[in-house]
């Protein structure tokens, strides 16, 4: 059933969990972004915890769709795949693309038409809509690859699998 309203996140990348964000981001971007990520003396642990959508994964109540490179230095696999998870647990609506060559964002062509055409088909399905079914040959196969079976990501304790 789509949703009424048009706020669903689609998640290309971002902080997953705020402790390991801060540990993992790379010391300069605290000091060019220092409004957005703070400094270390502007927060305390509890602060960073109470920020972490992990520990407010109740909160979250629409579909979500996770767009993560892993090779991301900011952001660790392990923290998309515990929002995933824990969505997941509790039967909510989410989806997973993990590209194995991307970093932070998706700057691969064939992983960011993968990742479109992921996100229309998404947004058709929880908003309702259109979407272009069909894409080239080497979109569906990169598609393919990297969307993870979110079923067995749950069970499996880790282990990607593919749809």
């Amino acid at each position: 059933m789509p949703v009424a309203s048009c706020q669903l996140p689609v998640k290309k990348e971002g902080r997953k969990g705020e402790r390991n964000g801060r540990r993992s981001t790379p010391h300069a971007d605290h000091r060019v972004c220092p409004a957005r990520l703070g400094t270390p003396a502007d927060r305390s642990a509890n602060d960073v915890e109470e920020r972490s959508p992990l520990n407010r994964v109740d909160a979250i109540r629409r579909p979500l769709l996770i767009g993560h490179g892993a090779n991301d230095p900011r952001v660790k696999k392990a923290e998309s795949e515990q929002i995933v998870k824990a969505l997941h647990q509790r039967g909510f609506p989410v989806e997973y693309l993990l590209a194995p060559n991307e970093g932070h964002g998706f700057a691969h062509p064939v992983n960011n038409l993968a990742r479109m055409a992921a996100t229309e088909r998404f947004l058709a399905r929880h908003v309702g809509g259109r979407c272009q079914e069909a894409v080239s040959p080497e979109v569906a196969r990169r598609l393919a690859e990297i969307t993870v079976d979110v079923n067995t990501l749950a069970t499996s304790g880790g282990d990607r699998g593919r749809v």
